[in-house]
């Protein structure tokens, strides 16, 4: 006698068979009405950058607090007031480091993890298809006052130009096209872009605490041509838009020095927090300077901060960009090579003696160069080279107690060695 399973039963081990495997693979039916107490998010930046044309993250990921009713008005709501944005700002949530941009909650399939970039908000108004710009309705002049703030609460209203309305307007006549010039278009013209906009994340290292302090984001206009080149490092300028203010200079590794750097460090990375370390120092040194000198000393020399950074994978510098004419005083071998009697080859001479007897006589200060008494790209030259496991101390200009010796043996205390008593230790 054969056995025939029942329909209701054969229907029930179906249902069962597909819930395991929505298990298994993950897959849900939709988000579902419940909501998060928290949105996991992953900041991104407001315009594409580099070749593959993607949103750069800013930060690492964030615990964004929710608990609200799931909508997409409400994450927006929620991520804008966590990240405290202007309120000239509103929030884009994207479908990953590409885009595109949701624009319903029933889109996204995921709330594991949500990326999200910040963009002005727009505040136009469309008429008839055309987009213009809004327009204020003043009270009218028979009005004897107005009410306070009168601006922020009156009404909007498209503008009545001519090119408002849905026939075309033509403001001027365009200029003329030869012919030659049309069929030219018809060909691929690669852009010229001087600049492009970065967004990194910045390190500073302090050296009274001794360690380095918490990452910060920047949004940089950086020139794609070099201005300037060195024995290591190429030279970039930028514009800061946020995070910093002002001119700055972008510095890379040229390729033809990777190798050798990495053969005597180990990684671009350690030399180079390494350079700012040692910036670091000589910019305690000229601190420390300008709290001894006496009143008749004058101006004394300052470094500006050096932040470590990466850029597309690479590691850099930046640094304020300085002014005025740039003059080399002392290389990294100890050479003094300028000695013409003016106040700041005497002085930058000075300053070499003076981490030299500030330090115990273990380390000095050379390749002092830079625009007045605003220094740059200092070289640590140390009486030991080495350190007990074999590793160089400071960077790869170090030339150790030849440059110490090259230096001392050319050097004459002057009258600013002597207001700081120098030539008596």
């Amino acid at each position: 006698m054969s056995k025939r399973k029942n329909p209701n039963q054969r229907e029930k081990w179906k249902e069962l068979y597909t819930n395991i495997s929505k298990k298994r693979t993950g897959k849900k039916s939709g988000l579902g009405n419940s909501a998060p107490e928290v949105l996991t998010v992953q900041r991104l930046s407001a315009e594409v950058e580099g070749k593959c044309k993607k949103y750069s993250r800013i930060g690492a990921l964030t615990m964004v607090p929710f608990g609200e009713e799931l909508s997409m008005e409400n994450v927006k709501k929620a991520c804008s007031k966590h990240f405290n944005v202007s309120k000239h700002m509103e929030c884009d949530v994207l479908a990953g480091e590409r885009g595109p941009s949701y624009t319903d909650i029933n889109q996204i399939s995921n709330l594991k993890l949500l990326h999200m970039r910040f963009v002005e908000k727009s505040y136009s108004v469309e008429v008839n298809d055309r987009e213009v710009k809004p327009e204020v309705v003043v009270p009218s002049s028979s009005s004897t006052s107005f009410p306070k703030n009168w601006w922020e609460t009156a009404p909007l209203r498209a503008s009545s130009s001519p090119c408002a309305s849905s026939s075309p307007c033509i403001s001027k006549m365009p200029a003329p096209v030869p012919l030659s010039a049309m069929m030219n278009l018809g060909k691929f013209i690669p852009p010229k872009l001087s600049r492009g906009l970065v967004t990194l994340q910045l390190e500073d290292f302090s050296v009274e605490e001794k360690k380095w302090l918490d990452p910060f984001d920047v949004r940089l206009s950086l020139k794609r041509e070099k201005f300037a080149s060195g024995g290591f490092r190429d030279a970039f300028e930028c514009t800061a838009l946020s995070g910093l203010k002002g001119r700055f200079v972008l510095k890379k590794y040229k390729e033809d020095q990777v190798q050798s750097i990495i053969a005597n460090f180990g990684s671009l990375e350690i030399h180079t927090r390494k350079v700012v370390q040692m910036h670091a120092l000589a910019r305690h040194f000229t601190k420390c300077l300008s709290n001894e000198i006496p009143p008749d000393f004058g101006t004394s020399f300052l470094y500006n901060k050096l932040y470590y950074g990466k850029l597309d994978e690479q590691c850099i510098t930046i640094e304020q960009y300085l002014d005025g004419d740039f003059r080399k005083y002392i290389n990294n071998t100890g050479e003094i090579i300028v000695s013409d009697g003016s106040d700041l080859a005497l002085k930058s001479e000075m300053f070499s003696h003076y981490t030299y007897i500030k330090s115990g006589k273990r380390l000095m200060v050379l390749d002092i160069q830079g625009a007045g008494y605003s220094l740059c790209d200092p070289e640590i030259a140390s009486a030991e080279f080495t350190d007990t496991d074999d590793n160089i101390f400071f960077c790869n200009g170090n030339l150790s107690h030849d440059a110490i010796y090259s230096f001392v043996s050319q050097h004459v205390c002057n009258q600013f060695c002597k207001l700081l008593h120098l030539h008596e230790k």
